[in-house]
């Protein structure tokens, strides 16, 4: 477990102080999941990754930097009544309450990214039934947009996956098969088709897909 240290802030929206973790140094061993959830030991210093100002409810990477449309909307009855939840954490509160005051400013995919890290907390928890409405969720923030990057279409295919959602899933996967894709991305979207055909919504990583190799655990899950 990377060590988390903490450190006095100063909050950009409201002007006081409180103690924050700051980000440890870490590494990535291993290859990353579909959705682009870290390896160790940037998995667990996921707690670092926001900060929380227990005066005024504001969130951010870094509770001293706000932009003017943050500093608006934290003041905002209805953020002030969405930082009471409930969430499954927290954390997740954390994360969605990150993801709210992006989508309020126009930075969807940024509430679409916070959305998913709040998934990843409930399925630590093995809260399976919320970890697949937060992924719904997360998806939402993308609904009607088509200028994402074949990298986000890719991630926003395994949540939909990893949601049970496949109608979705099934149409993303259509979608990017009519792209121009590289060997490694085909490679991906083959593996995630099979997946989406076995009606199988659990996490794999990048070399999952590009070996093929489910892992005996994944195995053992989809013979019973």
């Amino acid at each position: 477990m990377t060590a988390i240290q903490p450190s006095d802030v100063q909050c950009a929206c409201c002007g006081k102080h409180s103690s924050q973790a700051l980000p440890p140094a870490s590494n990535e061993f291993g290859a990353r999941d579909l959705d682009n959830r870290p390896p160790e030991t940037m998995r667990s210093t996921m707690e670092s990754w926001l900060q929380e100002c227990p005066h005024c409810g504001y969130v951010a990477a870094d509770l001293g930097q706000a932009e003017e449309s943050d500093r608006r909307l934290v003041k905002a009855d209805r953020y002030q009544v969405l930082r009471q939840g409930p969430y499954v954490s927290r954390l997740s509160g954390r994360f969605l309450l990150r993801a709210v005051l992006d989508s309020l400013g126009g930075r969807r995919e940024r509430a679409f990214a916070n959305t998913v890290c709040a998934a990843w907390d409930a399925d630590d928890r093995d809260l399976r039934d919320a970890a697949r409405s937060l992924r719904k969720r997360a998806a939402s923030y993308l609904k009607g947009h088509d200028e994402e990057s074949i990298e986000l279409k890719l991630r926003l295919l395994d949540v939909h996956r990893r949601a049970s959602d496949w109608k979705s899933a099934d149409l993303m996967a259509r979608h990017l098969a009519e792209q121009k894709l590289d060997p490694q991305t085909s490679a991906i979207l083959a593996f995630q088709v099979r997946r989406i055909h076995a009606k199988d919504d659990a996490a794999y990583t990048v070399a999952h897909a590009l070996t093929g190799d489910l892992g005996a655990e994944h195995r053992l899950r989809i013979l019973r």
